[in-house]
């Protein structure tokens, strides 16, 4: 029964190191995806005025190592869906 019994504790201690294990190496992959993936963002500002909305768009040119903004106004009568839309549209050619 003893012989079972320490059986049993170093199997429960080895599945659960184990599982540490494979946790911290997900943990990693994540952090690297996710630095992959944030290296170089479009950023939206959306501002709200009297009139309408301003939506600037940032993002870092590596070609050129600079940063580009640009502008967009768009007026209380526009459908805000369709204008962002074209606003995404647009820097995604810009960029490419």
């Amino acid at each position: 029964m003893f012989f079972l019994r320490k059986w049993w504790n170093q199997f429960i201690l080895t599945s659960v190191q184990q599982a540490n294990r494979d946790i911290d190496r997900s943990k990693e992959s994540v952090v690297t995806e996710r630095e992959h993936i944030d290296s170089n963002p479009l950023r939206l500002h959306i501002y709200y005025g009297s009139g309408g909305i301003v939506i600037e768009t940032k993002y870092y040119d590596r070609r050129r190592e600079e940063h580009q903004n640009q502008l967009y106004i768009v007026p209380e009568s526009a459908n805000l869906t369709e204008e962002l839309e074209r606003i995404l549209t647009m820097e995604n050619l810009r960029r490419a």
